[in-house]
């Protein structure tokens, strides 16, 4: 709904009118409640499963499974996506019982990528990039502990992509131009890394930045 005017005079003939030079920005739809659930239990269950925590895992894995369950019933989503989180939840269904640390990690960290993209038509106040930014930080995680380079290559031309992106919206926000330059360095040295152990170094810092960036979005 439109704000009224403050003020309208009347002049003779002419009608003045203050306080309407333009037209009021209007929020976009709020991100769905059981698509933020997924978002938020697929990252808890990364975490669960990181630390070997199968019991916290399992809690986890049953939330997320009821929130996919309602986003299913979503009729405005994106059918493929949403068959992509159903692939994944089937996946995360076995391998948090048989305790599949390396499957668990991908599976969630996918989880996470499809919930950032099927929020993308709504707008959210934190750039859906940025989201993606901490998946590709998860992805070092996940391929220096299986030791895997092409992988690794691969995480990183894609954290490249995402952050190039991003990079002009986040330099926007108050801070940003700082924080930009910090988290430039830090895809730099992913970019440089030659070695296992190199990525696995690199993998840490770019998560602890991404929090730091979604902070700059209110």
């Amino acid at each position: 709904m439109h704000a009224a005017c403050p003020l309208v005079v009347v002049l003779g003939a002419a009608l003045l009118v203050t306080g309407c030079s333009s037209t009021p920005k209007v929020p976009g739809p709020k991100v769905p409640a059981p698509l933020e659930s997924v978002a938020h239990y697929s990252e808890n269950l990364y975490d669960a499963a990181r630390s070997k925590d199968w019991t916290a895992a399992a809690a986890q894995r049953d939330t997320l499974k009821r929130a996919v369950l309602e986003l299913s019933r979503a009729a405005n989503e994106s059918a493929a996506l949403k068959s992509g989180v159903s692939a994944q939840i089937a996946v995360l269904d076995t391998s948090v019982s048989n305790h599949n640390r390396m499957t668990t990690l991908r599976s969630a960290n996918e989880m996470t990528r499809l919930a950032a993209e099927l929020a993308r038509p709504y707008n959210p106040p934190v750039p859906v990039e940025i989201t993606l930014l901490d998946y590709s930080g998860r992805e070092l995680e996940v391929w220096a502990g299986a030791g895997d380079l092409a992988k690794l290559r691969d995480a990183t031309a894609t954290l490249r992509q995402t952050w190039d992106n991003v990079r002009k919206t986040v330099e926007k926000q108050r801070g940003g131009v700082a924080a930009a330059t910090g988290f430039e360095a830090l895809v730099a040295r992913a970019e440089s890394a030659a070695t296992i152990g190199d990525y696995a170094a690199a993998a840490t810092p770019v998560l602890d930045e991404v929090d730091k960036l979604e902070q700059l979005f209110p």
